[in-house]
């Protein structure tokens, strides 16, 4: 049985309650002023930043899809992204 030191902390994490992580892990994402994180999130942001960086079939490779759909599912091309390339090819016809 696992028991967290602090008092404000104090849980019993055999019967694995992620309810009672997620609210704990939310109380710490305010007290310190962060954006909260999750794992699915994450999972997002690695394959996007893998989208940006190296070839689709190293993408899969690295997160485990096996499926351009399920690739895609993970990436998102932001406003930013769309942006960028859009200057880039106005340069190309100038």
């Amino acid at each position: 049985m696992i028991q967290a030191k602090s008092t404000s902390c104090s849980r019993n994490w055999a019967n694995g309650s992620r309810t009672w992580a997620s609210k704990a892990l939310d109380r710490c994402f305010v007290a310190s002023g962060v954006r909260r994180v999750t794992p699915h999130g994450l999972r997002h942001t690695w394959s996007d930043l893998l989208r940006r960086v190296t070839s689709a079939d190293v993408q899969k490779a690295l997160t485990g899809h096996t499926t351009d759909a399920m690739r895609e599912h993970y990436s998102h091309v932001d406003a930013g992204e769309k942006m960028g390339a859009a200057k880039a090819a106005l340069k190309l016809v100038k």
